[in-house]
């Protein structure tokens, strides 16, 4: 609903920056982004190199790591794995930025939708609780996504509904909504 961003998003596209297009995109441009605001990077190994970076820089805090447990026909697991923003190996500490990959309902409330952040507070064995950016706090146990959601045999990929929010690819974010976010696109290919 605003044209002139619009405007500015399309001229940008075609690689024509100047003028007006050119002050509307350089107000949104972050000197000095926070912490808190996601990246959205390009490649995945950006991602990965960005969230064990901030993973890191909280100390007094131990990594735990929590694994998947895949069931099921190999190519199955494998096309879940890979299609899944939940890593294979989530790993947390508290304190940690975490991002829900699932809704999660309690008795048909919906307690977390997939995209919201938080902070991790606390672990243990079957249960990680995050405290979200509203002030709520929610108990995420591990999560079951199947292969087949209409066939309750088919291959299964369980874990915690939780990943890393430091950093995702452009793609992942797709149908997420955020209220903000730092876009890296030095690496893109494409103009």
């Amino acid at each position: 609903n605003e044209p002139e961003f619009i405007t500015a998003l399309n001229d940008f596209r075609v690689g024509r920056i100047r003028g007006a297009t050119a002050a509307i995109l350089g107000r949104k441009v972050a000197r000095f982004p926070g912490r808190d605001i996601p990246r959205l990077f390009t490649h995945n190994s950006q991602v990965e190199k960005w969230n064990t970076y901030q993973l890191g820089c909280i100390e007094d805090a131990e990594e735990q790591v929590f694994a998947a447990v895949k069931d099921g026909a190999a190519e199955h697991c494998e096309y879940l794995a890979k299609n899944l923003v939940t890593p294979d190996d989530l790993r947390l500490k508290v304190g940690a930025r975490v991002m829900f990959t699932a809704n999660l309902t309690i008795e048909g409330e919906l307690v977390a939708a997939n995209g919201d952040t938080g902070h991790v507070v606390s672990m243990e064995p079957g249960r990680v609780v995050v405290r979200k950016d509203n002030g709520h706090h929610v108990t995420a146990e591990p999560f079951t996504w199947n292969y087949d959601p209409q066939d309750q045999a088919s291959a299964k990929f369980i874990q915690f509904p939780l990943r890393l929010a430091y950093a995702m690819t452009i793609h992942k974010s797709q149908g997420l909504t955020l209220d903000a976010a730092l876009i890296d696109i030095r690496a893109a290919r494409e103009p």
